[in-house]
């Protein structure tokens, strides 16, 4: 560690993320922190009638965007007292903010507010990343936001 408390926030777009995000800064401004704000991308492996799945530098691109447009819209709106740095990584949601979580002081992901039902069939990423993640992990109900 370099020193600095890492605070890292799941972002993807989604309201849950928002919530994240405005929760993560809130709390850097009291730890007199910086937000590391990472949205993980996955790239699908082709589909199984056509074989073929969308071009790697259009998702990535869309990607980027997302990130982009997230954290750009939520400085103008809050004008957080915070740094947010932000960075774009590929590969399993569940399993990248696992191994990011080995170099972070806390994580904050947000939930998407699916029903149980829903949850237990489709999995859920903030269960999974709460249960094996390296640092202490919070997770925002759309209805905690600050």
């Amino acid at each position: 560690m370099n020193g600095r408390t890492r605070l890292l926030v799941a972002v993807d777009g989604s309201e849950g993320a928002e919530h994240a995000l405005d929760w993560a800064c809130h709390y850097a401004s009291m730890a007199g922190c910086e937000v590391d704000a990472v949205h993980v991308w996955g790239y699908p492996d082709p589909g199984p009638r056509t074989g073929v799945s969308e071009p790697y530098e259009d998702m990535q691109l869309e990607a980027a965007q997302v990130l982009h447009e997230t954290v750009k819209g939520y400085v103008e709106q809050h004008h957080p007292p915070v740094a947010i740095h932000s960075r774009l990584v590929q590969g399993p949601v569940a399993e990248v903010l696992i191994d990011e979580s080995h170099h972070a002081d806390l994580l904050v992901v947000g939930r998407r507010g699916r029903t149980a039902i829903a949850a237990s069939l489709l999995g859920s990423v903030s269960r999974n990343v709460a249960e094996r993640a390296a640092c202490p992990v919070v997770v925002v109900h759309p209805h905690d936001h600050v």
